[in-house]
């Protein structure tokens, strides 16, 4: 066929514009580049960019009220797998263009993730818990109360309103017949465990009061201030030994109120039937004298419940008056030394104040998440956890600097500031002073979210499993960034026996470990290992999220299961497993 005509300067035209395009396509090639590689390569890291990070903390897109079946997936569900994996987190992170000021202060979000081997399908759903304040900013479309880390509200006074939203964001626990979503800002409230649908505050049968978790221990003043109480986001699942050596089954939490004016903070103790949520014991008034601030988690043995403490002191008079969020105006106290608090669980009566032993520990740690504790028969009690060392804690009392430092550098990849969490062992003889030991040291910088196998809880262990970054490629201990390792830690041997590395542009979440049978681990030197670790996995290169299971026995071989969502949910905290 005959071409059309075209003039030389239509040709001379195109080519400029060929030329042009060409150019600005390279120059945006090398733009992207420096933005997404460089700071990255400068902080020695190789597997991931900061935007990925970024990513991870995206606003949940949106809930999935009715379960939906997974059909991406690749893999088979283990035989006898049967059960729902509940899941707390962040997922709303601003409103009306303001972003809240730190990431813990996220709307929470639980989602549900139900397994069944026979049939080898996976179902999942999502939706965010409709506190009261959810619903009212929800309407309103602003932010109508204050954060625990600084959020103020965008109309209104923020000066002397001292109630504090609860976002209800970091732990999700089937109790009887519902769901508790839990943060130690306020009161647990109840989800239905199919629908996910919220129904209301816990407050175990009227014995806690929604308000400000503080007290001046006149009941009559604590109602005119709105005092009330919390519940720690934290729990406990370990069988007590009573005195007649029988042991029961039972969740443990710990109400926790601090004392507005010495600094104490006191904690009721509610140990609850795991089918049917009733209370099943109670020990009122435990005070952990000096400590500034509620502890986060604790840890428990077969008969007494722990909390290591190390006194924090602070300029309050910011918080009232507005300018700045509780946890902004805490530092750890200086000089100070560290508490081992190990209080008895096993009273005879509901009224009766437990015994409570004070221990001094020879130098400051803190710990974020306790992995497992135990006591032998002569008394000497063992603590496993992840925690700001001696040094972290002595560079932030010099500095000043608050507790959890900037959030907005973190949230675009900036981990310099971060205080670095290694795995310690803290043994305590029961008449001489106590050993802090850290665990794999050459191999390990910096750990979190570690645990037993759930039958060794409360019980002397071999193994932790816990989250750490990407391994070092020059041979150094894993350093503070995106989780993106699940790892197995050898106490015996005290080294690191087992790795995966999710790979690039990976993070991963914290985890729950499923018993692949029941009461096979119920003796020290049993098989640790015969669990699945389950946990979800996010994808920064299309920005979805999938799940993943792996063998306890062979971590590093990677997923034997793997079902993906068509959507992300955003890098989230802790949940539990509802056995089928």
């Amino acid at each position: 066929k005959p071409y059309p005509t075209i003039r030389l300067y239509e040709v001379n035209v195109i080519n400029v514009m060929l030329r042009m395009q060409s150019t600005l396509f390279c120059v945006s090639l090398i733009y992207l580049f420096a933005v997404e590689n460089i700071y990255c390569f400068s902080t020695s890291s190789y597997s991931w960019k900061p935007r990925d990070w970024e990513r991870a903390l995206m606003d949940l897109p949106f809930e999935v009220p009715q379960p939906v079946v997974l059909n991406n997936f690749i893999g088979k569900l283990p035989k006898g797998l049967d059960g729902v994996l509940y899941k707390a987190g962040p997922a709303k992170f601003g409103r009306n263009q303001q972003s809240y000021s730190h990431w813990l202060e996220g709307d929470g979000a639980v989602l549900r993730l139900e397994f069944c081997a026979k049939h080898q399908e996976v179902k999942f759903s999502c939706r965010y818990v409709a506190t009261e304040t959810f619903q009212k900013e929800e309407k309103a479309g602003r932010i109508l109360s204050r954060g625990t880390f600084g959020t103020s509200k965008q109309d209104g006074w923020n000066a002397f309103d001292t109630q504090l939203k609860n976002p209800a964001n970091t732990n999700a626990v089937r109790v009887g017949n519902c769901v508790l979503a839990m943060s130690e800002v306020g009161l647990p409230y109840q989800m239905d465990p199919f629908t996910l649908e919220t129904k209301g505050p816990e407050t175990l049968d009227g014995k806690l009061r929604s308000g400000t978790a503080a007290t001046t221990t006149i009941p009559f003043l604590d109602r005119i201030l709105s005092f009330g109480n919390a519940i720690s986001a934290h729990y406990r699942d370990v069988p007590l030994l009573a005195d007649n050596q029988k042991e029961t089954s039972s969740l443990v939490f710990a109400g926790l109120r601090q004392n507005a004016l010495n600094g104490d903070t006191l904690v009721d103790l509610f140990e609850l039937d795991k089918k049917t949520g009733k209370i099943l014991r109670e020990t009122k008034q435990v005070v952990l004298s000096d400590t500034g601030f509620p502890p986060h988690d604790m840890a428990c043995t077969i008969k007494h419940t722990i909390w290591i403490t190390t006194p924090a002191s602070g300029n309050l008079l910011p918080y009232i008056l507005g300018l700045k969020g509780p946890a902004e105006c805490l530092v750890f106290r200086r000089n100070a030394s560290s508490t081992l608090h190990l209080v008895q669980r096993s009273v005879k009566g509901m009224d009766e104040r437990p015994v409570v032993k004070k221990f001094s520990l020879p130098r400051c740690i803190h710990p974020i998440h306790y992995g497992n504790s135990w006591e032998d028969e002569d008394g000497c009690i063992t603590v496993i956890a992840s925690c700001w060392d001696t040094p972290t804690i002595a560079e932030m009392t010099k500095s000043g600097e608050s507790m959890l430092g900037s959030w907005s550098s973190v949230v675009n990849g900036d981990f310099s500031d971060v205080p670095s969490q290694p795995l310690l062992k803290v043994t305590q003889p029961k008449d001489t002073g106590a050993n802090i030991k850290q665990i794999a040291s050459g191999e390990i910088g910096h750990i979190d979210y570690p645990k037993p196998h759930p039958d060794r809880a409360g019980r002397k262990c071999k193994y932790i499993f816990a989250i750490t970054s990407a391994p070092s490629n020059d041979g150094k201990p894993t350093s503070v960034a995106p989780p993106q390792s699940f790892c197995k830690v050898d106490l015996e041997s005290n080294s690191i026996s087992d790795l995966w590395y999710a790979g690039p542009r990976s993070f991963l979440d914290d985890f729950v470990l499923v018993p692949k049978e029941s009461g096979v681990c119920s003796n020290f030197g049993d098989d640790e290992e015969n669990v699945w670790l389950i946990a979800p996995r996010f994808h920064a290169s299309d920005k979805t999220t999938s799940f993943v299971i792996l063998d306890g026995k062979n971590l590093g071989k990677g997923p034997i299961f793997e079902a993906r969502l068509d959507h992300h949910i955003p890098w989230g905290l802790h949940g539990s497993w509802h056995s089928s």
